[in-house]
Protein backbone atom coordinates (compact mmCIF):
# COMPACT_ATOMS: atom_id res chain seq x y z
CA UNK A 1 0.00 0.00 0.00
CA UNK A 2 1.37 3.42 -0.93
CA UNK A 3 0.22 6.58 0.76
CA UNK A 4 1.15 10.07 -0.39
CA UNK A 5 0.58 13.00 1.92
CA UNK A 6 -0.49 15.96 -0.20
CA UNK A 7 0.36 18.43 2.54
CA UNK A 8 0.98 22.03 1.63
CA UNK A 9 2.34 24.37 4.26
CA UNK A 10 -0.42 25.38 6.69
CA UNK A 11 -2.93 23.09 4.91
CA UNK A 12 -4.79 20.11 6.30
CA UNK A 13 -3.50 16.62 5.54
CA UNK A 14 -5.12 14.97 2.52
CA UNK A 15 -3.68 11.46 2.04
CA UNK A 16 -4.00 9.50 -1.20
CA UNK A 17 -3.59 5.72 -1.36
CA UNK A 18 -3.10 3.15 -4.09
CA UNK A 19 -1.82 -0.37 -4.64
CA UNK A 20 0.94 -1.44 -7.00
CA UNK A 21 0.31 -3.50 -10.11
CA UNK A 22 1.77 -7.00 -10.66
CA UNK A 23 5.17 -5.47 -11.53
CA UNK A 24 5.24 -3.27 -8.42
CA UNK A 25 4.54 -0.05 -10.35
CA UNK A 26 2.17 2.68 -9.21
CA UNK A 27 0.93 6.08 -10.39
CA UNK A 28 -0.52 9.06 -8.56
CA UNK A 29 -2.05 11.84 -10.65
CA UNK A 30 -3.01 15.30 -9.52
CA UNK A 31 -0.32 15.81 -6.88
CA UNK A 32 0.49 19.50 -6.41
CA UNK A 33 4.02 20.68 -7.26
CA UNK A 34 6.46 20.68 -4.36
CA UNK A 35 7.87 18.23 -1.84
CA UNK A 36 5.51 15.38 -1.03
CA UNK A 37 5.95 12.75 1.70
CA UNK A 38 5.22 9.10 1.01
CA UNK A 39 4.82 5.94 3.07
CA UNK A 40 4.98 2.41 1.62
CA UNK A 41 3.98 -0.82 3.35
CA UNK A 42 3.74 -4.45 2.28
CA UNK A 43 3.48 -7.05 5.02
CA UNK A 44 5.70 -8.54 6.32
CA UNK A 45 8.29 -6.01 5.08
CA UNK A 46 9.24 -3.09 7.28
CA UNK A 47 7.57 0.13 6.02
CA UNK A 48 9.52 2.84 4.22
CA UNK A 49 9.02 6.59 4.47
CA UNK A 50 10.46 9.26 2.21
CA UNK A 51 9.96 12.44 0.25
CA UNK A 52 9.77 13.16 -3.47
CA UNK A 53 9.85 16.48 -5.31
CA UNK A 54 6.86 16.75 -7.65
CA UNK A 55 7.14 19.02 -10.70
CA UNK A 56 4.23 20.62 -12.54
CA UNK A 57 5.68 19.72 -15.95
CA UNK A 58 7.13 16.22 -15.67
CA UNK A 59 6.65 12.87 -13.99
CA UNK A 60 8.62 12.12 -10.81
CA UNK A 61 9.93 8.58 -10.38
CA UNK A 62 10.48 6.89 -7.02
CA UNK A 63 12.30 3.57 -6.60
CA UNK A 64 11.36 2.10 -3.21
CA UNK A 65 13.09 -0.92 -1.69
CA UNK A 66 11.34 -2.28 1.38
CA UNK A 67 13.56 -3.64 4.17
CA UNK A 68 12.90 -7.21 5.28
CA UNK A 69 10.52 -7.57 8.19
CA UNK A 70 8.56 -10.19 10.08
CA UNK A 71 5.21 -10.55 11.83
CA UNK A 72 5.14 -12.00 15.35
CA UNK A 73 1.98 -13.74 16.59
CA UNK A 74 1.38 -15.38 19.93
CA UNK A 75 -0.78 -15.73 23.02
CA UNK A 76 -0.20 -14.48 26.55
CA UNK A 77 -1.73 -16.33 29.49
CA UNK A 78 -1.58 -15.80 33.22
CA UNK A 79 -0.23 -18.52 35.54
CA UNK A 80 -3.74 -19.95 35.98
CA UNK A 81 -4.20 -20.24 32.19
CA UNK A 82 -6.60 -17.34 31.72
CA UNK A 83 -5.91 -14.95 28.82
CA UNK A 84 -3.84 -11.89 29.76
CA UNK A 85 -4.95 -8.41 28.66
CA UNK A 86 -1.63 -6.56 28.30
CA UNK A 87 0.24 -4.24 25.95
CA UNK A 88 2.71 -6.06 23.69
CA UNK A 89 5.75 -4.56 21.98
CA UNK A 90 8.65 -5.68 19.80
CA UNK A 91 11.79 -3.84 20.88
CA UNK A 92 15.41 -3.74 19.73
CA UNK A 93 16.54 -3.77 23.38
CA UNK A 94 14.89 -3.75 26.78
CA UNK A 95 14.35 -0.01 26.85
CA UNK A 96 10.86 1.30 27.68
CA UNK A 97 11.54 4.47 25.65
CA UNK A 98 12.01 2.78 22.29
CA UNK A 99 10.15 0.13 20.34
CA UNK A 100 9.43 -0.99 16.79
CA UNK A 101 5.78 -1.88 16.96
CA UNK A 102 3.11 -2.49 19.57
CA UNK A 103 -0.42 -3.78 20.08
CA UNK A 104 -2.79 -4.89 22.83
CA UNK A 105 -3.74 -8.51 23.34
CA UNK A 106 -7.25 -9.54 22.30
CA UNK A 107 -9.79 -10.99 24.74
CA UNK A 108 -8.37 -14.49 24.17
CA UNK A 109 -4.82 -13.26 24.99
CA UNK A 110 -3.64 -13.46 21.36
CA UNK A 111 -1.61 -10.72 19.69
CA UNK A 112 -0.10 -9.79 16.32
CA UNK A 113 2.97 -7.54 16.06
CA UNK A 114 3.48 -6.40 12.47
CA UNK A 115 6.40 -4.71 10.75
CA UNK A 116 9.17 -5.91 13.03
CA UNK A 117 12.63 -5.40 11.47
CA UNK A 118 14.51 -8.59 10.69
CA UNK A 119 17.12 -8.60 13.47
CA UNK A 120 17.48 -9.70 17.10
CA UNK A 121 14.63 -8.26 19.17
CA UNK A 122 12.64 -8.66 22.38
CA UNK A 123 8.90 -9.18 22.68
CA UNK A 124 7.65 -7.59 25.88
CA UNK A 125 4.36 -7.78 27.75
CA UNK A 126 3.74 -4.57 29.66
CA UNK A 127 1.53 -3.63 32.51
CA UNK A 128 0.12 -0.35 33.66
CA UNK A 129 2.75 2.27 34.28
CA UNK A 130 5.01 1.05 31.48
CA UNK A 131 6.85 -1.73 33.35
CA UNK A 132 7.62 -5.09 31.75
CA UNK A 133 5.64 -8.03 33.14
CA UNK A 134 7.53 -10.50 30.94
CA UNK A 135 9.87 -10.53 27.98
CA UNK A 136 11.48 -12.97 25.57
CA UNK A 137 14.46 -12.46 23.29
CA UNK A 138 14.38 -13.66 19.67
CA UNK A 139 17.62 -13.98 17.74
CA UNK A 140 17.79 -12.58 14.22
CA UNK A 141 15.58 -14.90 12.15
CA UNK A 142 17.26 -16.97 9.47
CA UNK A 143 15.97 -16.47 5.91
CA UNK A 144 13.28 -18.87 4.77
Amino acid sequence: MLTFDRTAKNASRVPMQTRTDAQGCFLFEGLPPGTTKYWVSAEPHYPKWGEVVVSAIRRAEVDVRLPAGITVVGTVRLADGTPARVAMAARHKLDPNGHFTHCDTREDGSYRLEWVPERTFFVTAGGRGGGFLAHREFQKPTPG
